[in-house]
């Protein structure tokens, strides 16, 4: 069975990587080196606004618990003869 070590990085980490290293060979006082580091500069702006859509699974643990929570209240008013409001007991969401 072969391993292989995939590269996790985005296009733009890559694109920023190939850039470093491309400055690293030039000369700090060249007219490219100062190009270089305006699209440098660039390129970590845009890698700042990226946005990442990853859900945390605490963030799935919550939901779920909460969501049980709810069914087991529920279920409970329809079997018991106290009612209660489940939704005052559920965690509520952060904006």
């Amino acid at each position: 069975m072969k391993f292989t070590n995939r590269d996790k990085r985005t296009n733009l980490e890559k694109e920023i990587d190939s850039v470093l290293k491309a400055m690293s060979a030039l000369d700090a006082d060249s007219e490219e080196y100062s190009a270089m580091v305006s699209n440098l500069g660039k390129l970590f702006d845009a890698k700042s606004k990226e946005k990442d859509r990853k859900i945390s699974p605490d963030t799935i643990a919550v939901v779920v618990c909460s969501l049980l929570e709810i069914a087991l209240m529920l279920n409970y008013e329809k079997a018991g003869v106290i009612t209660s409001k489940a939704l005052g007991f559920v965690i509520k969401g952060r904006v």
